[in-house]
Order: structure tokens, then sequence, then C-alpha cells
């Protein structure tokens, strides 16, 4: 970011690249450092294809997951689709882990407009697809959780706790 700021203010496709820059790190939770913020002047800040991105990493900031997927309507540039589309992707898969933690069955209207989704299909496909420990049961969803107690019981705890007092003695011994 640092070496196309002096060149976003002269030319429009550098300006592109920083925006795209900007809007590459939302989908993978890794905001943009603030210290590459602070680069850019108010009058470049201030340009809709650089404010867009950093609206967007605000509304993550703060968990206003649904501004988010309404600033789909509000892209600057058709550039943005794809970054768009990668970033609804990764906001609906949060809120979908987070509902079935939350709830243990909603119904499939909620569901829907929970998730943004234009229609009961796109609600089955993005089950299908991604959760198949959710069960659908007529309008009714209900989230089954895989169960933590067998990957519990899967760690050898007991033989963890031997090797590490054994360690402890080991290390008692040569100090």
């Amino acid at each position: 970011l640092a070496e196309f700021h002096s060149e976003a203010s002269c030319f429009a496709a550098c300006r592109l690249v920083l925006h795209a820059l900007l809007a590459h790190t939302l989908p993978s939770h890794a905001p943009a450092s603030a210290s590459q913020l602070e680069l850019l002047s108010e009058e470049e800040r201030a340009n809709e294809a650089i404010a867009f991105p950093i609206r967007l990493e605000q509304y993550l900031m703060v968990g206003s997951y649904n501004q988010v997927l309404e600033a789909k309507a509000s892209m600057p540039n058709e550039s943005f689709e794809f970054f768009m589309a990668l970033l609804l992707e990764t906001v609906r898969d949060f809120i979908a882990e987070c509902t079935e933690v939350a709830y243990t069955e909603l119904s499939m209207t909620a569901a829907q407009k929970m998730m943004m989704l234009g229609s009961r299909d796109e609600l089955t496909s993005f089950i299908e697809e991604a959760h198949e420990n959710w069960v659908v049961d007529g309008e009714t969803l209900r989230f089954n959780p895989p169960s933590t107690a067998s990957k519990s019981s899967e760690i050898p705890s007991m033989r963890l706790m031997s090797e590490a007092l054994g360690y402890a003695t080991e290390l008692e011994r040569i100090v």
C-alpha cells in the first residue's frame, strides 16, 4: 500500500489497485493496517473507491454484518464485485456459525432473513453446500452441532499429565 500512496493521487489505475488491496484484506478478516491508511490524504480517503472498503472494514469491526450485506447494492465500481462476493460468503458463514451456537432451531423464514438470502432455494443450497449438520424439518431448521464430548475423550489427558510431570521431575534434577 505504501508503494502506491504517491501514485494513487496521480493515476486512476493506481487508485484501482489501492482499493483492490483494501478490499482484498476484508474477506480474510485481515483489516488494513492503520499506519497504511494514515498515509492516505483526506482527499484520497474521500474517494469513494477507497472510502467504500474502509466503511466495510468499520462495519466488520463493530459486527454490523447486515450493513456489510446491504453494501453490495452501493458498490462504487464493478471491480468490487469479486471481493464483495468473497466478503458476503465470509459474512454469511460467520453468521451461520453464530446462529448454530445461539439456537437449537429456527424457522426457515427467519434463517433466510438472517442470512439475507433472496429465496428459500438459496437457503437450501447454502445449507446443502456447507452445513451438513443442519436438518430441515418442514418449516423448521434444526441445528445439530458436532459433539464436543467425543473430541475431549480422544485427548489422552492422563498420558499428557504423566509426561509433563516426568519432564518437570527431570528438569528439577538437572537444575
